[in-house]
């Protein structure tokens, strides 16, 4: 006998997108929405793209000033998507680039002269350009 599946309502689905967007949700945790629809692209102005291939993961990086803001977009090797606002703070060191909605490993880049690098408490590891 095959069992029914319910439909969720419609307000747990809101939840869970309200979730997705917020500050809780790191970028990893949100590539679990890598297979949702296309989204309507504002222009954008490509700053640079870079090869992030910490733990074998292979992800391509893509950072874009688009209407004023930084996007910082991840395309993993399994096709998965993620496209996070970033907050840009000036340093010493170059452009800090920091998730807006929170980083729970504590990550942020640091963009200096075309060059990025991904860092957190234990330094800085400068990512490949593609």
């Amino acid at each position: 006998m095959t069992a029914m599946l319910s439909p969720v309502p419609h307000e747990i689905l809101d939840a869970a997108i309200e979730f997705f967007n917020s500050r809780e949700a790191s970028a990893k945790i949100r590539r679990i929405n890598c297979q949702g629809g296309k989204r309507q692209m504002e222009p954008q102005q490509l700053v640079g793209e870079w090869l992030d291939n910490r733990d074998g993961e292979g992800d391509k990086i893509n950072v874009y000033r688009s209407g004023g803001e930084w996007v910082l977009e991840s395309w993993s090797e399994d096709g998965c998507h993620s496209r996070d606002k970033m907050l840009v703070t000036e340093t010493e060191q170059g452009l800090k680039l920091e998730d807006r909605g929170g980083n729970l490993f504590g990550e942020y880049f640091l963009l200096q002269d075309g060059k990025l690098s991904v860092c957190n408490a234990q330094g800085c590891m400068l990512l490949e350009t593609a």
